[in-house]
């Protein structure tokens, strides 16, 4: 009886450590927090009760974006399609998620691709239809049907600092010297508002990116020309290239202004990178200006550059430019994350058999 009672005292002893063991005051949830990715942070939810309540109350503070690759593994079978791959870029130590075992998740990638991202939120294209995803609440928000017209490129934009769903979404597309922009107020919006603006120096199909700051949205296209709608004037204006010759142009939204990265030719494949073409449009002129090296340098923000898929920036990490090409390894042509850095060129470690993106997540986030 003695050894019975004795074994029932150490079980409940036992089950009272493993109930309070794992519990952590706010205030110690936060400042983990502060210094883990989004991968880690799944791993301390496993183990910690009260880490989905701190979660919910951690205080909302604005911080640089962190840059994931985000990318299709090579799948062994069917059923592996749907899987997609983060790889964070911004840490000393990149880390890897994979998304298989979110079912609802990995069912919403079938067959889509991204558009854009930002606060957790996916906006993805599947064939004719475009959708928002939560990619850790896995909420989805279904957008109107833009039917077989156009090519679009799109991004979204929320009402203020501590919204937590998107508010707007645009889509960009060119056709016969022709701007088409389509505006979806979110909830509510049962078909999309159409705008247009005609010019014959508009070519079809070279929509590259859209952006929208404020009551502007900015257009951009494979020629490096900016159309801008002003939504409050109902004004369109057009912004040609500063100069002809830059022909590779990446647009870019930093710290609420427009930037464009812009190279010569190939340069982007040269051994050493040439950053003099950095430009900031200036709204009073209607014109780009073209920043010194320095200037950029003290901006002290990465830059991460897509031909497809859209750009951003991301202040506190250095003075890098991160892009992807094509390069053969292992005799095989794949996608491969080059780095432009203020004195040389080098290549990731990672190379994709698949078409990869970026990613534009918070520095923490909660899976569960």
């Amino acid at each position: 009886m003695d050894l019975q009672r004795s074994g029932r005292a150490a079980m409940e002893i036992k089950e009272e450590e493993e109930k309070s063991w794992c519990l952590l005051p706010d205030l110690v949830v936060w400042m983990i927090k502060d210094r883990l990715g989004f991968v880690d942070n799944t791993q301390m939810a496993c183990v910690c009760r009260d880490w989905w309540h701190a979660s919910t109350v951690y205080p909302n503070q604005p911080a640089a974006p962190k840059a994931y690759i985000m990318y299709p593994p090579e799948p062994d079978n069917d059923d592996e399609l749907s899987c997609r791959e983060f790889i964070c870029v911004s840490t000393p130590t990149p880390t890897t998620m994979t998304n298989e075992n979110c079912e609802k998740l990995t069912t919403e990638f079938v067959g889509a691709e991204l558009v854009f991202s930002k606060r957790k939120w996916l906006l993805m294209k599947r064939k004719n239809s475009f959708f928002l995803i939560h990619l850790f609440t896995k909420v989805r928000i279904n957008l109107p049907d833009v039917g077989s017209f156009g090519d679009f490129v799109g991004t979204f934009t929320f009402l203020d600092q501590q919204e937590h769903q998107p508010h707007r979404v645009f889509l960009y597309t060119n056709q016969h010297h022709k701007v088409w922009l389509r505006i979806a107020h979110i909830p509510g919006d049962k078909k999309w508002t159409e705008y247009n603006f005609v010019d014959h120096r508009i070519k079809s199909k070279s929509a590259k990116s859209v952006l929208a700051i404020g009551q502007k949205v900015f257009c951009f296209d494979f020629t490096g020309r900016l159309i801008i709608y002003d939504m409050v004037r109902n004004v369109w204006k057009m912004v040609d290239q500063p100069e002809r010759w830059h022909v590779r142009c990446y647009m870019v939204e930093h710290q609420g202004e427009i930037f464009k990265y812009s190279s010569r030719g190939d340069r982007l494949q040269q051994s050493r990178p040439n950053f003099d073409c950095t430009f900031r449009y200036n709204d009073d002129s209607t014109a780009w200006e073209r920043l010194s090296y320095n200037d950029v340098k003290d901006m002290d923000t990465s830059w991460f550059l897509s031909k497809f898929q859209g750009c951003f920036s991301a202040k506190g990490q250095g003075f890098n430019v991160y892009y992807f090409t094509k390069r053969t390894f292992d005799a095989k042509l794949q996608y491969a994350m080059m780095i432009h850095t203020t004195s040389r060129l080098c290549v990731s470690p990672y190379y994709f058999r698949r078409s990869p993106c970026w990613a534009r997540l918070p520095g923490w986030v909660n899976l569960n």
